[in-house]
């Protein structure tokens, strides 16, 4: 068990694999998100087609990086150091593995990263990506950032038929159809006990929910490649 998202850069996620390959060891990477259980209900929504053709997603994950350890540094943290393997698009790659896992691989994937909040740091603390997913060409948007004071995490679908809501904090998935809006899941614990779900699988061997190294290898591939063609911006 890897933690996310496997390595800084794809030059070290390569090696992996090669090790991986070599010594024929099921690497798997700690995207802890796959285990909440509303991500079942809502693949059920899009599997069943109640919302008719999916047009588009959002995706939003936020909270400002000074809360994430509030007796540390959050200087000093791995979060906040390129070095490190920091910046909001791999400290938060979760919604980007969880994009993947729904919609199916990115293309024309499009870069805005910013510093809006944190200037004096060399990683991103908002990031915003539009692409194309899966062979459906659907249209995503996933923003990132480590800039709000109030937590948010939440995915928003629009198909043909209705709206679905996620909000992953609240543990809850709301659809409206036809003006009507109806709750069809509620664990207000979710997101809190992902990672006992997750260990509980893997102390038992029966985990296949995870990513494995390649799959990962290629969420780092992705954030590379759009590091390469956009800059960072900075707030003026």
């Amino acid at each position: 068990i890897i933690e996310k998202p496997i390595a800084a850069n794809v030059s070290d996620a390569k090696k992996i694999n090669r090790v991986a390959s070599k010594t024929r060891c099921d690497i798997r990477i700690a995207y802890n998100l796959r285990y909440l259980a509303g991500l079942p209900r809502l693949k059920d929504c899009l599997s069943s087609r109640i919302l008719g053709k999916i047009q588009t997603f959002n995706i939003t994950v936020g909270q400002d990086l000074k809360l994430w350890r509030p007796h540390r540094k959050f200087k000093d943290s791995v979060s906040a150091q390129a070095s490190k393997g920091g910046g909001v698009l791999r400290e938060l790659s979760h919604e980007l593995d969880l994009a993947v896992h729904l919609f199916g691989k990115p293309n024309h994937s499009t870069l805005r990263r910013a510093k809006l909040k944190y200037v004096e740091l060399d990683v991103e603390d908002t990031a915003i990506i539009h692409a194309q997913f899966g062979i459906n060409s659907i249209f995503g948007k996933i923003h990132l950032d480590f800039t709000r004071d109030i937590p948010l995490r939440i995915v928003s679908i629009s198909g043909e038929y209705g709206d679905l809501a996620w909000d992953i904090l609240a543990g809850k998935i709301t659809i409206e159809m036809n003006g009507k809006k109806e709750n069809i899941f509620s664990k207000n614990d979710d997101l809190q006990t992902t990672y006992a779900q997750m260990w509980s699988q893997i102390l038992s061997q029966q985990d296949t929910i995870l990513p494995n190294a390649t799959e990962a290898t290629e969420i780092i591939s992705w954030i590379e490649d759009m590091e390469k063609r956009f800059k960072i911006e900075k707030s003026e």
